[in-house]
Formats: C-alpha cells, sequence, structure tokens
C-alpha cells in the first residue's frame, strides 16, 4: 500500500500530513531578510 503525505505551508507554521495516521511533522517557520540590497544586482 503507498503512503499518502499531504503538505501545508501554512502561513507561520508547515505541517505534514500522513494518511491513516494525521499530523507527523508540525513546525513554525520564518523567514527573514537583513539587507535585501545586496541580494539584487545593481
Amino acid at each position: 500500500m503507498a503512503r499518502v503525505y499531504g503538505i501545508d505551508p501554512g502561513t507561520c507554521t508547515l505541517k505534514i500530513y500522513q494518511k491513516g495516521t494525521g499530523i507527523i511533522y508540525n513546525q513554525k517557520n520564518a523567514l527573514a531578510m537583513i539587507n535585501n540590497e545586496k541580494c539584487w544586482p545593481s
């Protein structure tokens, strides 16, 4: 039998569900940029 997963990136939490088991991963996530001027070429 194949394992079926669902991924919900959400807004501030990442959740991964496994069919028949429920939530197997629930973790807060965030992304921060300190100085985005260095990310873009001039």
